[in-house]
């Protein structure tokens, strides 16, 4: 295993010992994704810190026995070349040690101060993240003079983050692309123009913004002022705003005629918190206006999803139901369980809502159509075989949906309809 450079072992079973025998005999590792694997500790991240010398991507998402303590102390102990090869760090849902939970316990300090080139950093779903240790690494870049090389930064689901962030970011992510905020509610959610304006002046500092994903944020920090700042953005592909109540049909419009590169544009509802945030957050003003406004300016590419906007009526739905497809499909075998129509993979946009549903063919169960497709292609690899003098093939049942000749597919793992 001498020249591996890619390690892909997420939500495997191997014990940890394996992993590490692994890690000893590549030492040539660049990217490892370690993903929902249980047996990985603290061990396993000293033998990185000896072994893997070239790393620069590492995915510790949902590993349960490590803590960001842990992930601390290996950054620490990265001499310079090592830090400085460092990319993507990928941490989602960690926690720490000793079930710490006070501001004073977590600091994001090394995470800057060490990784030089970081160009990805998530920390979903981290319940020790508070906004004072961001707000410390970001005094500390003030300090040296320094700006942050992050283009990926992902935040969304950490509860105890405040606005108080944004003043303290604006000016120091010159080169961040895609930006995640979903779903920080829970502290995000007080109807304040202070927080508008904060997270208003930090969007201006966003030049490079390509991606952004607010679903969540409600009236706090999204309005038509937000949606004009947007719209100076020339980059912008894809925006995420649900819940945004206080965004109107009319700064949509605005912002999809003056964005051109807009593909990606969301403003439903997609998920209830709690059933008390269903009275609170109800539904964007997205009407049919915006449909035929979205659907003229990316008649063959856009992705349009309006899921439960009560302005929109069936007769708004309509006018482009034949000349778009409700799901975003895709071919290839991970696309099987899914029994995606001719429809759904036609060069057309894809525009999602209520009424849309009413178009999908329910697909068969999966185990049914995975059954029948691998029948399909065991009879043909047992005719190929019998032409050629060689046996059929045989498909692999593991996890990701795929074919063991195949190489792995991100899309395999979880799709979504």
């Amino acid at each position: 295993m001498a020249n591996l450079t890619t390690l892909d072992l997420r939500c495997s079973k191997l014990e940890n010992r394996a992993i590490i025998a692994i890690i000893q005999n590549a030492p040539r590792l660049r990217s490892i994704n370690l993903t929902g694997v249980k047996s990985v500790d603290l061990e396993t991240l000293q033998h990185l810190a000896k072994c893997s010398r070239e790393l620069n991507s590492l995915d510790l998402s949902g590993c349960r026995d490590v803590y960001i303590n842990d992930v601390r102390s290996y950054i620490e102990t990265l001499d310079e070349k090592a830090a400085a090869g460092f990319k993507a760090l990928r941490l989602n849902g960690c926690h720490y040690r000793n079930g710490g939970r006070s501001e004073a316990d977590f600091t994001l300090n090394p995470f800057f101060d060490r990784l030089h080139n970081l160009e990805e950093l998530s920390l979903q779903n981290c319940p020790i993240l508070h906004s004072s240790a961001l707000i410390r690494a970001c005094e500390a870049l003030h300090n040296q003079s320094r700006t942050s090389t992050i283009r990926h930064l992902n935040l969304s689901r950490c509860m105890f983050l405040e606005a108080d962030i944004f003043p303290a970011m604006s000016g120091l992510f010159p080169e961040l692309r895609y930006l995640e905020l979903a779903a920080t509610w829970r502290s995000l959610h007080e109807n304040s123009q202070s927080d508008r304006t904060a997270f208003n002046r930090f969007l201006e500092t966003l030049p490079k913004l390509e991606k952004l994903d607010t679903e969540g944020l409600h009236g706090t920090c999204i309005d038509d002022s937000t949606l004009k700042i947007l719209a100076r953005a020339p980059n912008l592909t894809e925006l995420n705003i649900g819940f945004a109540t206080n965004v109107t049909p009319g700064a949509m419009i605005s912002l999809v005629r003056e964005c051109p590169k807009l593909r990606v544009l969301k403003a439903d509802v997609s998920f209830l918190p709690t059933t008390e945030a269903w009275l609170t957050y109800q539904n964007t003003q997205a009407n049919g206006a915006v449909i035929g406004e979205f659907h003229h300016r990316h008649p063959e590419d856009g992705n349009l999803s309006l899921i439960d906007c009560r302005a929109i009526s069936a007769v708004d739905y309509l006018r482009v139901a034949g000349v778009s497809r409700p799901r975003d499909g895709f071919t290839g075998y991970s696309a099987i369980p899914m029994g995606y129509s001719p429809s759904d993979i036609q060069e057309k946009a894809v525009i999602k809502a209520f009424w849309s549903w009413r178009r999908v063919e329910i697909a068969r169960g999966w185990k049914e159509t995975l059954a029948a497709k691998e029948r399909e292609l065991a009879q043909a690899g047992t005719e190929a075989g019998t032409a050629g003098g060689q046996k059929g093939g045989r498909l692999g049942r593991g996890k990701g949906w795929r074919r063991k000749d195949e190489s792995y597919d991100a899309k395999g793992l979880c799709v979504v309809q």
